[in-house]
């Protein structure tokens, strides 16, 4: 994005009103007061409460829909949640390898692929998405919102005659900032240089808080992002910053570091009750806490986790129970305890 389309945006933004072209003037398309955004809600939970009366799905029937007649399944959402995991191993090696062009380069290319497949998963699995109770409703609110912020020039509420309601919708939604966009201008001038001046979004809007646009809300989210990773006393190369993909790795490593010593804390704490045992049991009360627990041990105990399942699926497959003292990490271990009192001895 060039300079002189980062200071339209930004003017725009802090504007707070979008224009849209209409013969030789314009409409303006007008924020909410806090009243439209309560009476806006309002026509949502009645348009939803209407729509249920009227026997129209909710999202949630609408999906088992989709399994149902095989346009969805348990496995394809499998794979759409899977595809975060991986897009961000794929941000974490560009951000590690960012000094390696053709490392950094090739995880860019598979990160691209792993977005266009979730695009188009999502494609799939939000088709009908209008047609349920939260569509219908979400439609009715931003046809209520244009009607009731669209004015002329001089003030006076737009009636639709030139341009019809369709057409506005349809020029605002394909003049909407999408999320890198958004990160552009708040890490570069002219906003960078505007909110080191004054980080007061009240006072560069000149709204409350409660007042503020979606755009303005999303642009002060992001530069006070952007001031946590200057901040930070490991924070990236300005190359890094600039890059999405890199930046989004070294949040993610950040991350990963501050869980790993939740972890490590929580693990001393069991070590000094379970000082002398040689394996401690920790029962998981979901998924995420089983992931948390197995993330607690190093590499060696997670191989033999691995190893121990593995073992009891072929013992239960063939409908026999597998004994403690038959996986072959604890005779290792067993081993290894005999010879060491052995070699004690010898001394």
């Amino acid at each position: 994005m060039e300079l002189y389309e980062r200071d339209f945006f930004i003017s725009e933004i802090i504007y707070g009103i979008k224009l849209i072209k209409d013969g030789d003037s314009y409409i303006e398309i007008h924020p909410m007061t806090i009243r439209q955004k309560y009476i806006a809600n309002k026509v949502f939970m009645d348009a939803y409460q209407e729509a249920l009366l009227n026997d129209v799905k909710t999202r949630k029937e609408m999906n088992q829909l989709l399994i149902d007649e095989g346009i969805w399944s348990e496995e394809l959402e499998k794979e759409l949640k899977g595809i975060d995991k991986k897009k961000e191993d794929a941000k974490v090696t560009i951000y590690e390898n960012f000094l390696r062009p053709s490392t950094r380069e090739k995880t860019r290319k598979h990160l691209r692929e792993l977005e266009a497949r979730e695009v188009k998963l999502l494609s799939i699995k939000n088709a009908n998405n209008h047609l349920d109770c939260e569509g219908i409703a979400t439609y009715t609110k931003s046809i209520w919102t244009v009607e009731n912020t669209a004015k002329f020039e001089d003030g006076t509420d737009y009636d639709f005659s030139s341009k019809s309601l369709t057409q506005v919708m349809s020029k605002l939604t394909s003049s909407d900032l999408d999320m890198d966009d958004f990160r552009e201008l708040a890490r570069n001038d002219p906003w960078k240089t505007m909110w080191s001046i004054d980080k007061n979004p009240e006072s560069i809007f000149q709204r409350k808080i409660s007042e503020l646009t979606d755009a303005q809300k999303l642009l002060t989210t992001w530069a006070r992002i952007y001031d946590s990773i200057q901040e930070s006393p490991e924070s990236p190369s300005d190359d890094i910053v600039q890059d999405n993909d890199a930046i989004d790795g070294w949040f993610t490593v950040q991350k990963r570091k501050r869980d790993k010593e939740q972890s490590k804390q929580k693990l001393d704490g069991l070590d000094r009750k379970h000082g002398n045992a040689d394996e401690v049991f920790v029962m998981a009360r979901s998924e995420e806490e089983r992931r948390e627990i197995v993330n607690m041990n190093e590499a060696h105990g997670k191989g033999a986790i691995k190893n121990r399942l593995q073992k009891m699926q072929v013992k239960g497959s063939k409908g026999k129970g597998m004994e403690y003292h038959n996986f072959g990490d604890v005779n290792q271990r067993k081993m290894m305890q005999a010879a060491a009192m052995k070699n004690s001895k010898r001394k």
